[in-house]
């Protein structure tokens, strides 16, 4: 290998570890983690919560709800309720409390399922934007609304907050 072929490829080399670092400088994610659900049978009673600690700067931020299912799951759609408590670093008397239904799209009209992947499907759904103060902090739970007690197929529930 010349000396020339050899600066080329640490050339090569920079360019793609520059560009993943400056991507990776664009994400604005703050939180994003998944919580299992026992797959074969979800309680409506077994709620599933996420916390987000002290955010560090005030900003607005878009929140998106997750769900992996196998095709198990047996219905078109799934409801859920989502509630959702925003607690003030500055003032812990002070909370807003949001709660939602929310209707998540599993299968179209054909039958077709609409998420992402073969043998486990995944499901995303915005939820709010959001107005948080630095140091505020985050309270989320997410438990079904369907009419059976238990629902068997839904494996995850995923949270995701992202700086708008």
């Amino acid at each position: 290998m010349t000396l020339h072929q050899t600066y080329r490829q640490l050339q090569v080399a920079v360019a793609i570890i520059a560009a993943a670092a400056f991507t990776s400088c664009f994400d604005r994610t703050i939180h994003f983690e998944y919580k299992g659900t026992k797959i074969d049978g979800w309680n409506r009673e077994d709620t599933v919560a996420f916390s987000i600690h002290s955010i560090e700067e005030a900003s607005y931020y878009v929140e998106e709800l997750g769900i992996r299912a196998n095709n198990q799951y047996p219905f078109a759609k799934l409801h859920l309720k989502v509630r959702q408590e925003i607690i003030s670093t500055n003032d812990t008397t002070h909370r807003q409390l949001f709660e939602d239904a929310v209707q998540l799209p599993i299968y179209d009209d054909h039958g077709e399922s609409v998420g992402t992947g073969v043998n486990l499907r995944q499901y995303k759904i915005p939820l709010k934007t959001l107005r948080l103060q630095a140091g505020d902090s985050l309270q989320v739970s997410i438990c079904h609304d369907m009419r059976d007690d238990d629902i068997c197929g839904i494996s995850d529930v995923g949270f995701r907050l992202i700086k708008n």
